[in-house]
């Protein structure tokens, strides 16, 4: 694996680290988000493997949507709504965290085109070696 990966571990391993360093700051006042960042620092720890370990690209997908939905919940909370009652303040852990976020997200898509690109190369030239005949036995470009 490249730097890159190193990279999208690092970052998403210390927004899972932060995470988990909020569950007991907000374990005797509000239960359910101290359930959602054990839950979300857990998968974040988690998703350092498929970084590091190029697991199929749903992996990185997954991972995406899943620090997406993060931020989003992160900036709704952040203004008056129902999930809270109120605004939420922000403080440095919640900037952190969203930089890493990001950072993971930048990375991981990053990675996602690097993969796309090499898919194209790679399906070029084997189509380029077998002829149209071989690409049509291959089937549909779809599977």
């Amino acid at each position: 694996m490249g730097k890159v990966a190193w990279y999208a571990a690092a970052t998403v391993g210390i927004a899972g680290i932060i995470h988990l360093m909020l569950v007991p700051m907000v374990w005797d006042r509000f239960l359910p988000a101290a359930a959602l960042f054990l839950a979300a620092g857990v998968a974040q720890l988690f998703w350092i493997i498929p970084s590091l370990k190029g697991w199929p690209r749903y992996w990185l997908y997954i991972g995406i949507g899943g620090n997406a939905a993060l931020m989003a919940l992160w900036a709704i909370t952040r203004v008056p709504n129902p999930i809270t009652g109120m605004a939420l303040p922000i403080n440095v852990l919640d900037i952190a965290t969203q930089i890493m976020q990001g950072a993971y997200i930048g990375l991981a898509s990053y990675l996602l085109g690097i993969a796309e690109k090499g898919r194209v190369r790679s399906e070029g030239r084997a189509e380029g070696e077998e002829g149209k005949m071989g690409a049509e036995r291959r089937g549909s470009p779809i599977q």
